[in-house]
């Protein structure tokens, strides 16, 4: 749940690295086939000042208490996607009901904000949407958060495209018409008004991030995340879900600016600390294996929810064949480090199965296909990590200099000096000219790519780098 508070910050902080990665690539060029469309640079927008008592946080413990971990449940329902859209609504709404009492959770609750995981992706099997979440699965989760709470509920996502409207977006989809009856506000997060939002315990990567200013007086969190597997994350599921919510006219399309070697699995334990879903549902009507987008069909026939992000994610990549408390060199996570491991660590929740509880459905019944990733080990990985650590020490040695004329642009720092530099987070995209194509290039995955500022208006603990 997020409570509230604000405080006043003098200036953006934006600290990342770019990477590699074909199919990000495709989700900010194509939308369904259509070709990208070129849009104009955009002047990057300054966040709302926002007073302490408005800014949302969340004070996490490093470490679970007996209660808490008592309170991890999560629920593990069959459900093949053949069912009529009712029964499916009535099993999602079976499933919410075996981990949280929705009437006393959202009681005196002002917003609540549903992270859904929606693009413009519409490849369908049997029947159902393969890479983003069901309509009828989100249909369900609304429905059953109206049948006890009348206040004010926000539906958001910013979709990674860069050729249709959010609205075009969600209408395509088919998740407009299922939720025109219910009494929500779809909401772009890329949009403005804007607003800094701090970590709860500082974070792991970076201190704040600047997101919607919908979300900052949001008092109780939902997450509505697709089974699949992710080339970097290993797997995406609730935690991932959350890499949604960054605007990309603040950190690049597909938020470039944070999805890097280093960057990434961190910046996913941070959202996690922000916004801490009450109420966790994974769509596993079909699943997707091999890659986020682009992948092969799943036949996981599953409804998974849980009142905790790690200890969903848990469950659900067991579901999936996968450890959850493996790490970086063990399938699927070749990348980079397990985001959920990370987190467990973090004490955003616990990932060991004997802290949570499972309701539901015998596991031994249902399809259990083995999920990984279309790559495999590779010492490419390692070699970039070390040049970003490297171009990391080397811009620090070099920041006061660089300040000096470039105070608030972003660097691409490459081979221990600036290689250039950008006016704002545009020109992180796919194909803006030269430059943002050499980003996503493979020559780009050990580049640092860094908001110029000085070190106490700088949100990212580049300490990180001393320990890669």
């Amino acid at each position: 749940m997020l409570s509230t508070r604000r405080h006043f910050v003098r200036s953006l902080a934006i600290g990342l690295a770019s990477v590699v990665g074909a199919p990000l690539l495709q989700a900010c060029s194509k939308a369904s086939g259509v070709g990208a469309v070129r849009q104009p640079a955009t002047p990057m927008p300054s966040p709302d000042k926002v007073s302490a008592a408005d800014t949302p946080s969340v004070s996490p413990s490093p470490s679970l208490s007996a209660a808490a971990l008592a309170r991890q449940v999560v629920s593990v329902l069959h459900c093949k996607p053949e069912a009529s859209d009712d029964e499916i609504q009535a099993r999602v709404a079976e499933s919410i009901d075996q981990v949280i009492d929705l009437h006393q959770a959202l009681k005196d609750k002002r917003k609540v904000f549903v992270k859904v995981n929606v693009g413009p992706n519409l490849r369908t099997h049997r029947g159902r949407l393969q890479e983003i979440v069901d309509p009828v699965v989100v249909r369900g989760v609304v429905a059953a958060l109206r049948r006890r709470y009348s206040g004010e509920i926000l539906v958001g996502e910013s979709p990674t495209t860069l050729d249709r409207s959010f609205a075009e977006v969600f209408a395509s989809t088919g998740h407009t018409a299922a939720l025109q009856d219910l009494d929500v506000r779809l909401v772009d997060l890329n949009q403005p008004p804007l607003a800094e939002i701090a970590v709860p315990g500082g974070g792991l990567m970076h201190s704040r991030y600047t997101l919607s200013r919908e979300l900052a007086d949001t008092d109780f969190v939902v997450s509505v995340a697709k089974m699949k597997s992710h080339l970097c994350a290993g797997v995406t599921l609730s935690l991932k879900n959350f890499f949604g919510v960054p605007p990309m006219r603040m950190y690049g399309c597909p938020r470039r600016y944070l999805h890097s070697l280093v960057r990434l699995p961190r910046v996913l334990v941070d959202l996690g600390l922000i916004f801490r879903p009450g109420l966790c549902v994974i769509d596993g009507l079909v699943g997707q294996n091999g890659s986020e987008w682009d992948g092969q069909p799943a036949d996981t026939e599953v409804l998974v929810a849980g009142n905790n992000t790690v200890a969903t994610d848990a469950v659900a990549a067991r579901l999936m064949g996968v450890d959850p408390l493996a790490d970086y060199g063990t399938a699927p996570f070749y990348w980079d480090r397990n985001p959920i491991k990370l987190a467990h660590d973090a004490g955003l929740g616990s990932a060991k199965a004997e802290d949570i509880e499972v309701k539901g459905d015998d596991w031994s019944s249902l399809p259990r296909p083995q999920f990984n990733v279309n790559r495999g080990p590779s010492p490419l990985e390692d070699s970039q990590r070390q040049k970003i650590a490297e171009q990391a020490k080397a811009y620090l040695a070099q920041r006061d200099e660089i300040l000096k004329t470039h105070r608030g642009q972003i660097v691409c720092f490459q081979d221990g000096k600036p290689a250039f530099y950008l006016d704002d987070a545009s020109g992180l995209s796919q194909g803006y000219g030269r430059k943002g194509e050499f980003l996503w290039g493979p020559a780009g995955m050990g580049t640092l790519i860094k908001r110029v500022l000085p070190a106490e208006e700088d949100a990212e603990h580049m300490e990180v780098y001393e320990r890669i």
